[in-house]
């Protein structure tokens, strides 16, 4: 995942944020090229929870930016792409069936990245990065061993 925190001086750097909005954007072509290479059946866990983690991610800051509408269709196909990331991750290994609904978010999440500002980004990794700290601490008391569950920053 190509999401992380830098420094005030390089976030306000203008070149430095269409540089990391397209690097961005590669990631998530790549994670669809990728996701076009698995076979029914797979072990892609650690693949489907990174890839989750982004769609929440990209979803989170459209959610907190003011130029994406809080109605925006765009946000219920990344929420779907989400849902079927959990869904494999619930089964441990991959269904071609759920393929449509995560390219088709990982489409959308592309487009969202074109609008959303480098601040609701910075906000949403930053809030996305608590909230799996949390889970991480809560798991290790519990030791439960069951299936991780993608926590949905939308």
């Amino acid at each position: 995942m190509y999401i992380r925190v830098v420094k005030p001086h390089v976030a306000r750097n203008p070149f430095a944020r269409e540089w990391a909005r397209g690097e961005l954007a590669k990631e998530l072509i790549n994670q669809k090229i990728a996701l076009y290479m698995l076979e029914d059946g797979e072990e892609c866990t650690e693949r489907m929870e990174g890839l989750g983690l982004t769609l929440s991610i990209i979803g989170k800051a459209a959610d907190i930016d003011p130029k994406v509408l809080s109605h925006d269709p765009r946000l219920n196909i990344l929420r779907g792409g989400i849902g079927a990331c959990q869904q494999i991750i619930n089964a441990g290994v991959y269904d071609t069936t759920q393929t449509v609904a995560i390219c088709q978010a990982l489409d959308q999440a592309v487009e969202l990245n074109k609008k959303i500002s480098a601040a609701s980004l910075q906000k949403a990794f930053e809030s996305c990065q608590d909230q799996s700290q949390k889970i991480q601490q809560l798991s290790k008391k519990s030791a439960s061993g069951g299936r991780k569950k993608i926590t949905s920053c939308t």
